[in-house]
C-alpha cells in the first residue's frame, strides 16, 4: 500500500500529499500555486512509522532576506513580547513562520521563529521547540547560528535567534545549479568547523541538509535548525529516524543507532550536491533510498561538473560509506583532507585540540627542493669549516698536545716509579681539565700576547691521574674524581701532568703503619725536578708554607723564574716520608689556599647559579601542577610521553655504559641500580614535563609537533621530519656563526682562547657517550624551552614579546654564569643568537630545537687544527662525519614524496 506524495519541483523535496508548504523550500504546495507538483509514492508507515509533522523538515529559508508577498501572522510594526518589534515575514514552512524583528532593549536585528497554532497544541512539538534552543545554546562558534531566548505571544511559543542577511544553500543551490570550485571548498571547510563544533559538545544536528546552511551576504556560513539535535547517547529507536529521508544515513533510515557519523554522511551528500548541484542519489521510495545507499556508487562527480579538484570525490565517497565505522570519524579531518586542507587550521578554527594522531597525519609538507638544497649546502658548508675557525684560535690548538691520554698515563706512571712508586696498581682513572687559573692569570697580564708561546711554557691541558692498590670504588654511582673514592689509602697515587708530559702536582698516601720506624729524611730534589721540567740550578731554597694533605716528615721548597713566563716566579715545596716524595705541589702567582674558608665564586657567578636553581625550582613546580591539571583533564598525548620517557631512560643507560669506570666487583652491581634507578628519575622528570608542556602546545601550537610526534609513530624518515632537522642543524650553524663573531669582538679586547671541550679526547668510547648525552639535554632542553616559552606568553599573550623574553632569560643566565669580564658583550650576543633559536622552535617546533642544540654542542666543541697528523684529529673528523651523515639522511628524507592524509 502506498501513500500519496508530492515532490516539490522547486527544491526537489518529497513530502505527503496533505502538506499545505514543502518541507524545504517553504514555498506553497496549493492548487495554483507557481510551485509545480509531481506525485510521489513513500512507503506504508510502518516501514517509516513517523507523524507527518514531525518528519517534515523545519523551517526552510526561514532566516532569508528575500521578504514574501504574505505578510504573515503579525503585521510590520507589532510589538511583541514589549521588546520585539516586527519588521516583515522573512519564511514560512511547515515548523512555522520567521520574521525580522528589532530588539528594542539591544537596539539590533533579530529572527522570531513561532511554531504554528496546531503545533503550539502539540507537546511533541513543543518539547523539539525548546529542545532547539537548549541544544543550540550549548554550541558556540562561528559557524553556528546563534539561539538566544524563548517566549511566548497570545499562546504561540517563539524563540529569538541571530539575523543572518542572507539565504539558505538550498536556495543559492537552486537558484544557480552549483558553486565555483573554490566557494565550495571554503564553504565546505566551514560548515565541517560548525558541525564539529556541535559534536565537541555531543551534539548530533541530525537535520543537517542545504536548507539548514545559511550565506549570509558576507560569505559566512552558518548552521542553524537544531529542532532535531539530541546528545549522542539518547538517540535509540523510532526517535533515531526522525530527519528529512533524503539527507539521513542508512543507519538512521533503518532505525538503527545514530551517532556523529551519522551526521558525516549527511555532510558527504551536501558537499557532492554542493560540487555538482545535483543529488547523489535520486529514489522514488524510502526502500530504494535505502537500497542505492547500500549498494550504489554515486555518479562521478567530473560527469555532473568540470574543474573539480580529483582530491574532492575521494573525501566525499568515504563520507557516503554504508559502515558508519569506515567514514571519516571528525568533521575536522573531512575538512583536513579536502584540497589545501591543513587539519590542524581546521581543528584550531573549529575550537577543538586537534589530537597527537591528526598532528602527525598533517599534510605540512617540508622544505621544497630548491630551499632543502640550499640549507643542505648550508649546513655541510658549515659543519665542514666551522669546526677549524672555530678551533684555529682555541686552546687546545694552540697548546702542545703532544701526547694523547693513554701515553700521559704511561708518563704519570713513569714519574711515580721515578719518585719510589713502582708496585703495579690495582686500578687507575684519568681525566683531561685544563688549568682556568692559568688562563685566568694570563688573560689579566699586560702587553700583547702571543698565546702559541705561553701555551708552550707552561701547558694549560692537563691530565689527572689516580691509580690505587684496591679497585677505585665510588658509592653510589662509580664515577671516580679527585677526592672520590677519599685519596686515604696506603699507596694511593694522584698526579696532574701537562699534555707535554711534565709533572705539575704529585700526592702519594703513606704507609698507615711502619713495621720498623726510620728516621725523617728529605727526598732528594733532582728527580723531582726533572719531572717538572725545571732546572734544578735555577731555583734557591725557600721556607715552605702549604701544608701538604698527606702525611709528612720533612718539608722543603725552591723558588725561582719560570723558564718560559718572563716575570713569573714559581715555588716548588716538596713533602716526604721517610725520605720518600709523598707531595709535590707548585705554588704560581694565581695559587690560592683551596682547603682555607674563602670565597671560591664571584658575586656574578653566585647570582647566575642561584638564578639558575630559582628558575629551575619554578620550572618543576609549574610542571607538576600543570601535569596534574592535564591529567585530571584528559588532557595530555599519554602513549608519547611513555614513549618519551622511554626513550630518555635509554639514553641515559647507554650513556652510562660508554663512560663509566669498569670494576669488576660487586660495586658495579650498585653503580647498575643508582644508574638504572637515575636514568628512571630521569625519564620520570622528562614525563612530567612533557605531560605539562605537550597538550597546551598542541592547543596552540600544533605545527610544532607535526615532526616530533612523526618521530613518536615511527616514522623517523619521513619528508617533515627530514626538513625539520635540517632547519634546526642551520640554525645551529648560524648559533655558532654568532658565537664565532662573539668570541672574536672580546678577543680584541685581550679574553683568553676559547675552551672547547676535552672529553672527546679520551676516544672513541668517550665520542659516543658525549654524543648520547648531548642527545639527551638536547631533548630536554628543548622541552624546558617550551615550557618556558609557553609560561611567558601566557602573561604576555603575545608569540614575539614571549620569544623576546625567553631569549633574554636563556642568555641572561648564561652570561652570569660564565662569570666573564665581558658579560654585557656576551650578553648582547647570547640574546641576539637566543632569539633566533627561540623563533626558530616556534616557527618550526620542537624536532628543529633539538637538532639544533644537537648541532651547536656537537660541531661547537669539535678539535680540529690544520696539522692532519695530530693524535686528536680522527676523534674530530669522526664527529664531522656524524653530523655530516646525519645531514645527508635529513636531507635525502626531506626529498620523498609527500604522503597523503588518511582521515
Amino acid at each position: 500500500m502506498a501513500v500519496p506524495g508530492v515532490r516539490c519541483t522547486q527544491c526537489g523535496s518529497d513530502t505527503d500529499a496533505s502538506s499545505r508548504f514543502c518541507p524545504t523550500c517553504g514555498k506553497s504546495l496549493e492548487a495554483g500555486s507557481s510551485t509545480s507538483v509531481e506525485t510521489l509514492a513513500l512507503p506504508d508507515p510502518p516501514t517509516f512509522p513517523q507523524p507527518p509533522l514531525e518528519r517534515a523538515a523545519s523551517t526552510p529559508s526561514h532566516i532569508s532576506s528575500s521578504a514574501m508577498a504574505d505578510e504573515g501572522r503579525f503585521l510590520p510594526g507589532t510589538l511583541i513580547g514589549g521588546r520585539y518589534r516586527i519588521i516583515t515575514l522573512i519564511g514560512r514552512g511547515g515548523m512555522g513562520e520567521v520574521y525580522r524583528a528589532t530588539d528594542l532593549t539591544l537596539a539590533q536585528s533579530v529572527a522570531l521563529k513561532f511554531l504554528p497554532e496546531a503545533a503550539a497544541r502539540n507537546q511533541s512539538l513543543l518539547e523539539r521547540f525548546h529542545n532547539e534552543v537548549r541544544v543550540a545554546r550549548q554550541v558556540s562558534h562561528p559557524n553556528v547560528c546563534r539561539v538566544y531566548d524563548i517566549g511566548q505571544v497570545d499562546g504561540l511559543p517563539y524563540l529569538s535567534m541571530e539575523y543572518l542577511d542572507g539565504e539558505d544553500l538550498a536556495t543559492t543551490l537552486s537558484r544557480i545549479g552549483r558553486l565555483p570550485p573554490d566557494k565550495a571548498l571554503e564553504i565546505a571547510r566551514k560548515i565541517c568547523a560548525g558541525l564539529n563544533a556541535a559534536h565537541a559538545k555531543g551534539v548530533i544536528h541530525r537535520d543537517l541538509k542545504p536548507s539548514n546552511i545559511m550565506l549570509d551576504r558576507r560569505g559566512e556560513v552558518q548552521l542553524m535548525d537544531f529542532g532535531l539535535a539530541a546528545v549522542a547517547e539518547s538517540v535509540r529507536g523510532l526517535e533515531a529516524r526522525q530527519g528529512t529521508p533524503a539527507y539521513m544515513s542508512p543507519e538512521q533510515l533503518r532505525g538503527s543507532e545514530v551517532t556523529s557519523r551519522s551526521d558525516i554522511y549527511a555532510l558527504g551528500l551536501i558537499f557532492y550536491e554542493l560540487f555538482t548541484g545535483k543529488k547523489a542519489f535520486e529514489a522514488k521510495s524510502i526502500a530504494e533510498l535505502i537500497q542505492m545507499q547500500e549498494s550504489v556508487r554515486p555518479i562521478d562527480m567530473s560527469s555532473h561538473a568540470e574543474g573539480i579538484d580529483p582530491l574532492v570525490e575521494p573525501v566525499i565517497l568515504r563520507c557516503l560509506h554504508p559502515d558508519p565505522t569506515q567514514r571519516p570519524p571528525t568533521a575536522v579531518s573531512v575538512s583536513a583532507a579536502l584540497p589545501g586542507g591543513d587539519p590542524l587550521a581546521a581543528a584550531l578554527a573549529a575550537g577543538e585540540t586537534p589530537s597527537p594522531e591528526l598532528v602527525a597525519a598533517a599534510d605540512a609538507g617540508g622544505l621544497t627542493g630548491k630551499r632543502a638544497a640550499v640549507c643542505f649546502a648550508a649546513v655541510m658548508a658549515g659543519i665542514a669549516i666551522l669546526p677549524f675557525v672555530n678551533s684555529l684560535d682555541s686552546v687546545p690548538v694552540l697548546t702542545p698536545m703532544a701526547y694523547p691520554p693513554v701515553v700521559l698515563e704511561e708518563k704519570a706512571r713513569e714519574i711515580a716509579r721515578e719518585l719510589g712508586y713502582a708496585s703495579r696498581p690495582a686500578d687507575w682513572s684519568s681525566t683531561m681539565r685544563y688549568n682556568d687559573p692559568l688562563l685566568r692569570f694570563l688573560q689579566h697580564r699586560d702587553g700583547a700576547k702571543d698565546w702559541r708561546a705561553l701555551f708552550e711554557a707552561e701547558n694549560p691541558v692537563q691530565l689527572r691521574y689516580r691509580q690505587s692498590p684496591r679497585l677505585l670504588e665510588t658509592s653510589p654511582d662509580g664515577a671516580v674524581r679527585d677526592n672520590r673514592p677519599p685519596h686515604d689509602i696506603t699507596g694511593m697515587l694522584r698526579l696532574t701532568v701537562d699534555s707535554s708530559g711534565r709533572l705539575r702536582e704529585f700526592s702519594a698516601v703513606p704507609p698507615q703503619m711502619e713495621e720498623t720506624p726510620g728516621d725523617a729524611a728529605p727526598a732528594d730534589p733532582v728527580s723531582v725536578f726533572r719531572a717538572l721540567g725545571f732546572p734544578l740550578e735555577s731555583f734557591s731554597a725557600s721556607t715552605p708554607r702549604y701544608t701538604p694533605e698527606t702525611a709528612f716528615d720533612t718539608r722543603q721548597a725552591w723558588t725561582g723564574a719560570h723558564p718560559g713566563l718572563e716575570g713569573v716566579k714559581v715555588t716548588v715545596e716538596v713533602a716526604s716520608w721517610r725520605g720518600k716524595v709523598t707531595d709535590v705541589s707548585l705554588i704560581w702567582p694565581w695559587t690560592r689556599p683551596g682547603r682555607m674558608t674563602e670565597e671560591a665564586t664571584s658575586s656574578q657567578e653566585r647570582w647566575g647559579q642561584g638564578l639558575s636553581l630559582l628558575m629551575l625550582a619554578i620550572g618543576v613546580g609549574a610542571a607538576v601542577l600543570l601535569a596534574r591539571r592535564n591529567l585530571r583533564a584528559g588532557r595530555g598525548d599519554r602513549p608519547g610521553a611513555l614513549r618519551v620517557a622511554a626513550a630518555m631512560f635509554a639514553l641515559g643507560l647507554l650513556s652510562w655504559l660508554f663512560t663509566m669506570h669498569f670494576v669488576l666487583s660487586f660495586a658495579l652491581t650498585t653503580y647498575a641500580i643508582y644508574h638504572f634507578g637515575s636514568s628512571l628519575a630521569g625519564a620520570a622528570l622528562v614525563w612530567l614535563i612533557y605531560m605539562a608542556m605537550e597538550p597546551f602546545v598542541r592547543a596552540r601550537w600544533p605545527h610544532a609537533l607535526i615532526a616530533w610526534s612523526r618521530i613518536l609513530a615511527g616514522n623517523f624518515f619521513d619528508r617533515r621530519v627530514g626538513s625539520d632537522i635540517l632547519i634546526g642543524m642551520l640554525a645551529g650553524v648560524l648559533f655558532l656563526v654568532g658565537l664565532e663573531l662573539q668570541n672574536a669582538l672580546i678577543a680584541t679586547k685581550g679574553s683568553a682562547p676559547a675552551e672547547l671541550g676535552l672529553v672527546d679526547l679520551s676516544g672513541t668510547r668517550s665520542v659516543i657517550g658525549n654524543f648520547l648525552d648531548v642527545l639527551k639535554s638536547a631533548i630536554t632542553s628543548s622541552f624546558l624551552i617550551t615550557l618556558l616559552l609557553f609560561g611567558v606568553k601566557r602573561l604576555v599573550r603575545r608569540d614575539r614579546i614571549a620569544a623576546v623574553a625567553t631569549a633574554a632569560v636563556f642568555a641572561g643566565l648564561q652570561a652570569l654564569q660564565r662569570g666573564s669580564d665581558y658579560a654585557w658583550i656576551e650578553f648582547a650576543f647570547l640574546f641576539v643568537i637566543y632569539g633566533g633559536l627561540t623563533f626558530a622552535l616556534m616557527r618550526f617546533g620542537l624536532v628543529t630545537g633539538i637538532a639544533a642544540i644537537v648541532t651547536i654542542n656537537v660541531a661547537g666543541q669539535i678539535i680540529l687544527s690544520t696539522d692532519f697528523t695530530a693524535w686528536y684529529e680522527a676523534t674530530g673528523f669522526l664527529k664531522v662525519l656524524l653530523l655530516a651523515g646525519l645531514a645527508c639522511v635529513a636531507y635525502r628524507a626531506s626529498q620523498r614524496r609527500r604522503a597523503t592524509v588518511e582521515v
